[in-house]
């Protein structure tokens, strides 16, 4: 369910982000699209919704520039992934995007494939209270502690 891009490329580095954070793509603009309540809450939910994913976009940076990315997907569900998230959470929505880089191992550490990106989106602060349905407490991307880690990283 959850790969990253199936491209055979030797010269790049393709993840899979999988995460309880609610991160939909939005324009994240003060505007009110058409058909939707003229709320500040409503425009409030889609400015955030935004920031969160360039929140990880940003982290993701840190090192190489992403490329190749999809938007993040919704799925909802007890799915397989959550054997891999922390035991707080068994069910409920996460979003997935996949993106790569130009510099093959940029993210590797000794021991551990890909695990800068891991270190580098670890505790960056979310704003939480949009679409997810489970409690992120504290509101920072995790991707190490046992029993709130709600952020993982696939290759």
């Amino acid at each position: 369910m959850f790969a990253p891009l199936p491209l055979n490329d030797e010269r790049h580095d393709y993840f899979t982000i999988v995460t309880l954070i609610d991160i939909t793509k939005t324009n994240g603009t003060d505007q009110y699209p058409p058909g939707y309540e003229n709320t500040k809450s409503y425009v409030n939910i889609i400015r955030n919704q935004r920031r969160n994913l360039n929140s990880f976009i940003q982290a993701l940076s840190i090192r190489a520039q992403p490329v190749y990315m999809t938007d993040p997907v919704q799925h909802y569900g007890h799915i397989e992934i959550f054997d891999q998230l922390g035991s707080n959470y068994d069910t409920g929505t996460v979003w997935a995007f996949n993106f790569g880089v130009e510099h093959k191992g940029i993210y590797d550490l000794p021991n551990r494939p890909a695990g800068a990106i891991a270190d580098d989106l670890h505790n960056v602060p979310i704003i939480t209270g949009m679409l997810e349905t489970v409690d992120i407490d504290p509101a920072i991307i995790d991707c190490h502690l046992p029993t709130t880690k709600n952020t993982i990283i696939l290759q």
